[in-house]
């Protein structure tokens, strides 16, 4: 698909090129399968990928990635920039891509991460400052006082 689009972006919407790609998707996630399912064993070369350096930092930013990408290429085709030169736009919205999702991994996704773990005890049960019941009487004083002192003004 990602192939597809970039064919497209460059040379045009042409049906030929879609009666070639589109049958070849699905055959090639088959492969894709067929080698994921392998990964386990060492052999595959998807195993490969997936454990070496790359793999693990586009596994590590993921997330980000996938949560990102579409507002970035949005934002600069709605402005016509990809227009301007496709071959030279695309590595480079790539690679803000990249950037930025490296950036919400290590600013947002971390420390919410360290910040969940942290609430969460080994048992499974939540660790909070307080109680729900106590955070509920202590609203319910709140009103009260608040109630009081408006009354005595």
């Amino acid at each position: 698909y990602f192939i597809s689009i970039i064919y497209t972006t460059l040379f045009g919407n042409s049906i030929l090129i879609r009666l070639l790609l589109e049958p070849l998707m699905p055959i090639s996630f088959a492969i894709l399968i067929v080698h994921l399912t392998n990964a386990g064993e060492g052999k595959g070369i998807v195993n490969k990928i997936c454990r070496s350096k790359n793999g693990q930092f586009i596994g590590r930013i993921s997330m980000s990635l996938y949560l990102i990408h579409m507002g970035i290429f949005g934002f600069f085709y709605a402005i016509g920039v990809i227009q301007l030169f496709p071959p030279l736009i695309l590595p480079l919205l790539l690679l803000l891509t990249g950037v930025v999702s490296y950036g919400v991994t290590i600013w947002v996704e971390d420390p919410c991460r360290k910040k969940i773990r942290g609430l969460i005890s080994n048992n499974g049960s939540i660790h909070t400052s307080q109680s729900a019941l106590s955070a509920a009487l202590e609203v319910k004083v709140l009103m009260e006082n608040t109630e009081s002192y408006v009354e005595n003004t």
